[in-house]
């Protein structure tokens, strides 16, 4: 915040849920409502889950870690190789932080409330925060957007108008793309059709990267990239470099 006011930067504070989702999120957001209401251009992201994700050689794992969060080691599940699945004991998280600093982890640690509050924020816009090595990871890299569906706005925690802007228009204006995230004339033919109530997310922690159902077409500049829930041309995307 202190940057984006110096140098008057769009500003966009990620990770929310991972970083805030400990009990402090009503005094970020209220922080952040501060901000935005005195000029500055600021919006949040976060990703629809109560589970972050990271390597456990991270600075996230370092020593105090299981005071600031009030919690055990059996929060951190291990997301490969032959410890895939498991539980930590203290003695094998330091195993395998010395010997595997790079195995990817799960941590359930973060407040449901706090999450829900995030997500229902105006200024805060749905992010996926995909990690996965050689498949395994956390399931939001598959699963994000139709899990936001399925668990905030087909439950009335988030309306269906709010959830769509959270995942296209408000994303696009924050990224100041013209032609993207509406319908309007003359914006670009992006366009997906789905029916909430049938919205699945199947992507979970065994399998991180299971398909969704209930996607029955993504259409990218007017031409079929998904049809009845399966990728018929996989390069229609591109990444947008900003």
């Amino acid at each position: 915040i202190s940057a984006g006011l110096k140098f008057g930067l769009n500003t966009e504070i990620s990770h929310i849920g991972s970083m805030a989702g400990f009990g402090q999120m009503e005094e970020f957001l209220q922080i952040t409502d501060r901000y935005r209401a005195n000029g500055l251009n600021l919006h949040c992201d976060c990703y629809p889950y109560y589970t972050y994700s990271t390597q456990i050689g991270s600075a996230t794992y370092d020593e105090g870690f299981l005071d600031r969060y009030h919690t055990g080691y059996d929060v951190v599940e291990l997301c490969e190789g032959k410890y895939r699945g498991m539980r930590c004991t203290e003695e094998l998280f330091r195993k395998v932080r010395a010997e595997y600093p790079d195995m990817i982890t799960v941590c359930h640690v973060m407040k449901h409330e706090d999450v829900d509050m995030a997500m229902a924020h105006t200024g805060v816009i749905l992010g996926s925060d995909g990690l996965l090595n050689n498949g395994q990871g956390h399931p939001r890299a598959a699963g994000a957007f139709p899990h936001f569906i399925k668990e905030f706005i087909n439950t009335g925690k988030v309306s269906l108008a709010d959830g769509i802007a959270k995942m296209t228009s408000a994303a696009a204006e924050k990224l100041s793309l013209s032609g993207k995230g509406g319908l309007e004339k003359g914006s670009d033919a992006d366009i997906v059709i789905f029916d909430p109530k049938t919205v699945k997310d199947n992507a979970t922690f065994a399998d991180p990267v299971a398909e969704p159902e209930g996607i029955d077409y993504v259409i990218i500049g007017g031409k079929i990239a998904v049809e009845k829930g399966k990728i018929i041309n996989h390069r229609l995307g591109r990444a947008i470099r900003k």
